[in-house]
């Protein structure tokens, strides 16, 4: 049996598909993780987050079954870890949602989070910043991608 990667979603993918420059990737990775190539983890912050979007991206959650995605919830410890990463100044307090969306990551099963944020996310800088971080509080690296880099292109 193939072993199923989870990727993290933030609520940018969600986004991405109503975006010009965005939505062909997009499109193919919702198509893929439908297909079952992968498995999408989110948390009840994108939940939260989609509340405040536009009814088409809001709609895009009700394509997924429980099979395709899974719901995670945002814990003490990941608030706290969300925290540290704001303490240390990788992102700005008024970015702090980011921040928690990498602790979710982080302490979930997700191989990576994917984004299409570039500014706070999808960066290496960022990247290196919140696993330094993540080391030293003896947490396991994450990778941030943007669906780029999950999706399978075929030959």
């Amino acid at each position: 049996m193939k072993n199923i990667n989870f990727y993290y979603i933030d609520t940018s993918v969600f986004g991405g598909y109503f975006d010009k420059e965005f939505f062909k990737t997009t499109c193919l990775f919702w198509s893929q993780a439908k297909e079952g190539r992968f498995r999408l983890l989110i948390s009840d912050l994108v939940g939260k987050e989609l509340e405040k979007a536009s009814e088409p991206v809001r709609n895009l959650l009700m394509m997924f079954s429980t099979e395709d995605m899974m719901l995670i919830q945002i814990t003490e410890e990941m608030d706290w870890l969300a925290d540290e990463y704001v303490k240390t100044g990788i992102v700005y307090e008024n970015y702090r949602d980011d921040a928690l969306h990498v602790a979710a990551a982080t302490l979930s099963p997700a191989k990576a989070l994917v984004s299409w944020n570039f500014r706070h996310l999808v960066n290496i800088r960022r990247e290196e910043g919140f696993n330094g971080v993540n080391l030293l509080k003896g947490y396991r690296q994450i990778r941030i991608v943007s669906p780029t880099e999950v999706i399978e292109y075929e030959e």
